[in-house]
């Protein structure tokens, strides 16, 4: 479906796009989500508007809303693939390392560090986590699966799920905390190693 810009009712709470792309539309929607990505780099998530997006993608504004319902739909999808290809890269920074008994501290590392180089697209995947409305709802549920990607190059036992989802909590906390500067980067890669390694082993009492 596509969304008229022109209907006031039209809000990233009334309307999410869900459709099959050839290559060609791939394409156009991928030059649309890195433009704002830089955008977000170099102004932040709450100065840029549809327009802007639009034309630093090098498409028009009626092109922009037949893939995107809102600028809250363009950001929450940004991160998204922002995340992924940060966890894409994980497993190789894990081999790198050649400490496979310590994967999930590597894992930490390397993310930490690569959103510190990129705070401004951090803070906008906190804002997109907190919004409201279906669009939210399909960001929330691709971030639990982003941070199982993120996990999966650590090689994480499938039946710690239940701390995997508590860690993952503690990880967009001290992730938030580092993206406005109240901790430091090798703080929170300290407070994430500490969690990981008390979740993850717990011991914990029955239910």
């Amino acid at each position: 479906m596509s969304a008229d810009p022109k209907d006031p009712t039209v809000t990233a709470a009334t309307v999410t796009i869900h459709r099959t792309l050839d290559p060609r539309q791939l394409d156009v929607r991928s030059r649309i989500l890195q433009a704002a990505r830089t955008l977000i780099n170099e102004q932040g998530h709450e100065a840029i508007g549809m327009e802007a997006i639009a034309a630093a993608a090098g498409v028009s504004r009626a092109t922009m809303y037949r893939y995107f319902a809102s600028k809250e739909h363009v950001v929450c999808d940004a991160a998204l693939a922002w995340g992924h290809e940060l966890a894409a890269r994980i497993p190789a920074a894990i081999e790198a390392a050649g400490r496979p008994d310590s994967a999930i501290d590597v894992a930490i590392e390397q993310v930490v560090r690569e959103a510190a180089s990129d705070l401004p697209m951090v803070r906008a995947t906190m804002t997109s986590v907190l919004a409201l409305g279906p669009v939210a709802d399909d960001f929330r549920a691709g971030v639990r699966q982003m941070f199982a990607a993120l996990t999966a190059g650590a090689d994480v036992p499938a039946e710690l799920d239940e701390s995997l989802t508590l860690l993952g909590r503690v990880f967009f906390a001290d992730l938030a905390l580092l993206s406005v500067g109240d901790i430091t980067v090798e703080q929170c890669i300290t407070e994430l190693r500490v969690a990981a390694q008390r979740i993850l082993t717990g011991p914990f009492p029955d239910n």
